[in-house]
């Protein structure tokens, strides 16, 4: 009876599952189009946004029509009446939505991998990572939407309603002191994707079976906008249990054991200004730039500050200022620019200068006192997985996991641009660089680091994952001199390194006196100016 139904509901909704394929085809067609350098520049829109959202909208919108064929709500339908198991009807649900609506997607994924030649094997764990990831992530979700309402447009309201309590409830937690940002700019984000799939999930287990046997809607209803606040609720956990998971989830835990963090005024000041945009913003900020000295880092590793809590007390022990190291996700203070990345290059001992962002009036009030300042640091220690070189002019390599990369000079040139294809996840943090090993010079290099430290590979837009980055060679303004310049392009190659995550850790700094004003960064001017004609 299971195979009976699925073909009835083929036979009435083929036509969208092939336009929802379509999109899915239209998608990986304009995304071989833009290859490596995403150009044509006219169809990146399209390529890499509209048509996978479209194609992503059709999955949701056939996952509930398909319910509503058999649906739940009212007491008009045959399948009530006629002898059909209501377990049968559930599990036909489930496979055409396996079939019909994930089955497209998938084989589009695995054979655009085929096509751009990667293994049957990358192609297809890619694949089905990247299904899972929807499959959770979006058609669960829907799959619970169009069993609990009666049309199409009691699905919209109801998606609606989950959008305005989603919106009532995260307004209320900020009301009550609790903001949205304790994991906002970390690689910890993946956890909160994690918790509305995991809900998907439970939902589906829990919800789904009993309703289709005993049609208790109300129950159902009740018990997936509860579901729909807990996901919010788990939105605003606090940092340290969240990262307490991520160190209990680390790849190698004993990994980071011998790195020592230490206040060393000895450095003095940073020679490094901080950007001038990093001080506007909503509020603006104030800025220090605390000498560090890290030790205890593997030669080929990297280390990355995920976060850093700050205390600043009294001699009497009065907490004077609370915080954390950065003000905003995106404005005055962000976590972009209170991000530290410290790189052995060899050295046992690394110094590094922590910048640590304060709201304007706080910093006034407490900047000219001796204060006792107090650090948590949450870190994470970065392995090497190997260098790969590549030629620097129309080089095309096969980096095993990382991907397949092509090299070629911009259009302006005065870059030499490196684009990236793969099939998984792109690495979390790479670096490039523009060396001649003829003369044993290098450019200063491209670092990218985007943490995400989730345990899986996969992303919610289908199609292959792209990276790379530019490696100046020549200032088009004459200003500044480049050690490999363009004269050497035929001769000079690009050497990636890739890195990931290893442990997860958290260390904790006493600094007994200190006046924050010996250590107060400036904005570096320059970046003001950058616009103006030379001269």
């Amino acid at each position: 009876m299971i195979w009976h139904i699925f073909k009835k509901d083929w036979r009435l909704l083929w036509p969208l599952v092939l336009l929802v394929a379509l999109a899915h085809i239209v998608a990986a067609v304009l995304s071989q189009i833009l290859g490596h350098f995403n150009e044509p520049s006219d169809l990146t829109l399209m390529g890499r946004f509209l048509f996978p959202v479209v194609a992503l909208f059709g999955i949701t919108v056939l996952t509930v029509l398909v319910v509503h064929q058999d649906r739940i709500p009212g007491d008009t339908q045959d399948w009530l009446t006629r002898p059909l198991r209501r377990r049968d009807v559930f599990l036909a649900k489930l496979l055409f939505v396996l079939a019909a609506v994930q089955g497209p997607l998938f084989l589009v994924d695995v054979m655009q991998s085929l096509w751009d030649g990667f293994s049957p094997a990358a192609s297809l764990s890619a694949a089905l990572a990247q299904g899972a990831a929807i499959f959770s992530s979006l058609t669960l979700p829907a799959l619970l939407l169009g069993a609990v309402t009666r049309s199409m447009a009691q699905a919209i309201f109801a998606a609606v309603g989950l959008i305005v309590l989603f919106a009532v409830l995260v307004v209320l937690f900020n009301l009550l002191g609790q903001h949205t940002a304790p994991a906002g700019g970390s690689g910890l984000l993946w956890m909160r994707l994690a918790a509305w799939d995991l809900f998907a999930v439970l939902g589906t287990l829990i919800v789904l079976p009993p309703l289709f046997a005993r049609r208790h809607l109300l129950r159902a209803r009740i018990m997936i906008a509860g579901a729909a606040a807990m996901v919010v609720a788990l939105f605003f956990l606090p940092w340290r249990p969240l990262f307490a998971v991520q160190q209990w989830l680390s790849p190698q835990p004993e990994a980071g054991k011998a790195i020592t963090l230490a206040f060393d005024p000895a450095l003095g000041h940073s020679r490094d200004d901080v950007p001038a945009s990093a001080f506007t913003g909503s509020g603006g900020a104030a800025a220090i730039a605390l000498p560090l000295r890290v030790s205890g880092l593997p030669s080929d590793g990297m280390l990355l500050l995920d976060r850093a809590e700050i205390r600043a007390l009294a001699p009497d022990g009065t907490v004077l200022y609370r915080g954390v190291s950065w003000l905003t996700v995106d404005g005055a203070g962000s976590v972009a620019d209170a991000q530290l990345e410290v790189h052995p290059n060899g050295k046992s001992d690394v110094p590094a200068h922590q910048v640590i962002f304060f709201p304007p009036r706080d910093f006034a009030r407490i900047k000219d006192k001796n204060v006792r300042l107090e650090i948590d640091y949450s870190l994470t220690q970065f392995g090497s997985d190997g260098t790969h070189v590549i030629a620097a002019l129309d080089g095309d390599a096969r980096l095993g996991d990382a991907g397949w990369c092509k090299t070629r000079m911009d259009p302006e040139g005065d870059d030499v641009e490196i684009g990236c294809l793969t099939p998984a996840s792109p690495p979390t943090c790479f670096t490039a660089m523009l060396e001649n090993p003829a003369i044993g010079q290098h450019n200063p290099p491209y670092h990218s680091c985007q943490p995400d430290y989730k345990p899986w590979s996969g992303t919610i837009l289908p199609g292959l994952a792209r990276f790379g980055g530019g490696l100046r060679f020549r200032d088009l303004h004459g200003l500044a001199h480049y050690p490999v310049d363009g004269a050497q392009l035929g001769q000079a190659r690009v050497s990636l390194q890739f890195f990931s995550p290893e442990a997860h850790f958290t260390r904790h700094l006493t600094i007994p006196s200190i006046r924050l004003s010996d250590w107060e960064a400036q904005p570096h001017q320059a970046e003001v100016n950058a616009n103006s004609p030379p001269g």
